[in-house]
């Protein structure tokens, strides 16, 4: 048995009524809610990831649909002219403006393949340059550049009756029609992908709502599942108490008698005999019988603490004395000089931990105990030499009653963890990375939770 045990019968503990009671229902359950948001959120985020992809393409349609039909009433009114390419004062009626926000065509460029002339009208966002170089590389097809909010259309205007008497018995080439190309703001391929990208916005922040959701009520379920195990430990520990202070006094009183009738019949035997042995036996039996009965009125009284300023490394070092068969290294170089806390029931604490850490350990072997400072806590460690903890044993050996050896009482950690607790703080058990048990006690400084009856 590792350290920080002192019972005798090891005694489960009732399995609670409540499935929330057992700490892998609300995991497994908290875990599967995480889960299936996640799924859900992935699917709500893609569904709507393919919507923006989905309006992006159908805007890049409704572009060159909107830019024909904005080219479309331009290639019919200059259809009719003969110079080519257009002069600027032809091109200028059909510029809506140079503001991005107003609908229509902003700019309008022509340029004559075999003259190398060109014309234009508006105010380009794209830049001249650009524009011509752009009609310039223009082939069979209809280019479309859509850039920086602005789009770009480039095609060929009719040929006019001039052009069509040069080549009468045969077809136009190409590079004989003018090239005329129009900048535009595509307002309605804007608004559809802003609705789009809105989409997907109100679809990642419902998955982000999800998740926080979904996380919030798996936190809720531990927190519920841990009330319940406190609320089914202190039922528990209501019904121990009423159970040990009739159990006490019921067998003090009789158990007193037997030891002293024991006591004077054990005097007048002799020494070797065998009747004065068998006596002496009974006598022992009664006084662990005694010791029993103290534990378990020590264990119901201990519902209150008296805190006060008390000197820590002074304390350990009587804890340690008052254990007088176990070797104690004492480190407290960081300990602090005071701490509040009930130095009684503290120092009982220490005592029942130092004591089964002895136990523990091989003969010979110290027990090493360490206080010190961390933040805002006190920070109390006491590590065996033993063999250490069996898997799930750190958090047993706190229940009432629970052990493997065949001497004690089996409440001095279900004591130490009670106490510690009533001062606000925490009793841990871990197997050391060097080897052996550790016990970690740690204690808040501030203010120390009201007192309490143990119940019973």
């Amino acid at each position: 048995m590792p350290t920080c045990q002192d019972p005798t019968v090891s005694s489960p503990s009732p399995p609670s009524s409540s499935p929330l009671a057992d700490p892998d229902v609300p995991d497994a359950v908290g875990w599967s809610l995480l889960l299936l948001t996640l799924v859900m959120g992935a699917a709500l985020v893609a569904t709507t990831w393919s919507g923006l992809a989905t309006a992006r393409d159908a805007g890049a349609a409704l572009i060159r649909e909107e830019g024909d039909a904005l080219l479309r009433p331009i290639r019919s009114n200059l259809r009719s002219l003969e110079q080519r390419p257009p002069p600027a004062s032809a091109l200028e009626p059909h510029v809506a403006g140079a503001d991005e926000l107003e609908e229509g065509v902003t700019f309008v460029y022509t340029f004559e393949p075999s003259s190398g002339r060109t014309s234009h009208a508006g105010s380009s966002r794209l830049g001249l340059e650009r524009v011509a170089q752009e009609t310039l590389a223009a082939g069979a097809q209809s280019p479309l550049i859509v850039e920086d909010g602005v789009a770009l259309l480039v095609k060929r205007l009719p040929p006019g009756p001039r052009l069509r008497a040069r080549y009468p018995d045969r077809l136009i080439p190409r590079e004989e029609f003018t090239r005329i190309a129009i900048e535009f703001t595509p307002h309605a391929a804007a608004r559809l992908e802003s609705a789009a990208s809105r989409t997907l916005a109100v679809g990642a922040f419902a998955t982000l709502l999800l998740l926080i959701t979904s996380w919030a009520c798996a936190r809720l379920l531990r927190n519920r599942a841990r009330v319940a195990q406190e609320m089914a430990r202190d039922r528990r520990l209501a019904a121990l108490g009423e159970m040990s202070v009739v159990l006490a006094h019921e067998i003090r009183n009789p158990l007193a008698s037997l030891k002293g009738h024991a006591q004077l019949l054990a005097e007048s035997l002799p020494d070797e005999s065998r009747e004065r042995a068998k006596t002496e036996r009974i006598v022992g039996e009664a006084l662990r019988l005694e010791r029993l009965c103290a534990h378990l009125l020590e264990f119901v009284r201990s519902g209150k603490i008296e805190p006060k300023q008390a000197d820590i490394a002074a304390l350990i070092r009587e804890s340690a004395e008052a254990v007088g068969e176990a070797e104690v290294e004492l480190v407290l170089d960081e300990a602090p000089a005071s701490w509040p806390l009930d130095e009684l029931k503290m120092r009982q604490v220490l005592v029942n931990l130092l004591r089964n850490a002895a136990q523990a350990s091989p003969a010979g072997a110290p027990v090493r105990v360490e206080a010190r400072v961390e933040g805002p806590t006190l920070c109390l460690r006491v590590r065996d030499q033993g063999p250490g903890f069996t898997p799930g044993q750190e958090t047993e050996i706190f229940q009432p009653f629970h052990t493997t050896r065949t001497q004690g009482t089996g409440l001095g950690l279900a004591v130490a963890q009670r106490v510690v607790e009533l001062h606000g703080g925490t009793i841990s058990a871990r197997n050391h990375p060097e080897g052996g048990a550790e016990l970690s006690v740690r204690l808040p400084r501030g203010r120390v939770p009201v007192s309490e009856d143990a119940g019973g």
